[in-house]
């Protein structure tokens, strides 16, 4: 609708923008990357074989690979690094969405009221058509005169034409 808030308009962009969306869930999986990137690495279960003599037994094995303290903080710190970064372009997506409605909806209200202005400025030449037909018959008005008349009235309606036109895409 024409008299919609914007605000209305940029939600609606915002909430239907696939780009908005992709930016968006590609933050959250970064964020969800920085708990698994500063804990422990998964312990590795193995279970073997062994034979001694004519018993054989099954081994069972844990290990769990401990790196330095640091090594976790500052592997956590570069997933977040990278999770800012994420952010970072959904933002850009949000706003570049925001400056696109607002361009639009400014461009068109700028449209509107050229085409206001361009009936307003219809009807003064029309006006000045009759004021030279009624000089016709007191001989003050020229052919020429009727001639630019005319030819103005032909220019503001293509010019109409074209902003009415301009206006419906």
């Amino acid at each position: 609708r024409p008299d919609s808030p914007i605000a209305d308009f940029v939600v609606y962009a915002a909430l239907n923008n696939p780009r908005i969306e992709a930016a968006f869930y590609d933050w959250e999986a970064e964020v969800r990357e920085i708990t698994v990137a500063g804990s422990l690495p998964d312990p590795k279960l193995s279970i073997g074989p062994e034979i001694q003599g004519s018993i054989m037994k099954f081994l069972l094995g844990v290990m769990q690979e401990i790196p330095w303290p640091e090594k976790l903080a500052l592997r956590a710190e570069a997933v977040s690094a990278g999770a800012r970064g994420k952010r970072y372009l959904f933002e850009d997506e949000m706003l570049k969405t925001v400056f696109k409605v607002y361009e639009t909806s400014y461009r068109n209200g700028l449209i509107v009221d050229k085409i206001s202005l361009t009936r307003q400025m219809l009807e003064l030449v029309n006006a000045g058509e009759s004021s030279i037909r009624a000089g016709f018959e007191t001989g003050l008005a020229k052919t020429q005169d009727l001639s630019a008349i005319r030819s103005e009235q032909a220019r503001l309606r293509a010019e109409l034409a074209d902003l009415e036109d301009s206006l419906s895409v």
